[in-house]
């Protein structure tokens, strides 16, 4: 066994190589996941310009347009 000493050591550099990846392929997956529940609770960006323009205030129904004026 004293030759063999470097399959022993490249064989737990492997692993510890294959760990690092999958813990790094796992955050990458969690940072996307966080993104696009971010995303999702904003909406779309094209949204907010799809929407009706407000209503202007107008004064009562009840009250004619010439004492709505003066009224002010």
């Amino acid at each position: 066994m004293e030759g063999d000493w470097h399959e022993f050591e490249s064989k737990a550099l492997r692993k510890e190589n294959e760990r690092k990846d999958k813990e790094a392929r796992r955050q990458a997956q969690k940072e996307a996941a966080l993104k696009a529940e971010k995303e999702k609770k904003r909406g779309p960006e094209g949204e907010a310009a799809e929407r009706d323009p407000k209503r202007i205030a107008m004064g009562p129904p009840s009250l004619p347009v010439s004492k709505a004026e003066t009224a002010r």
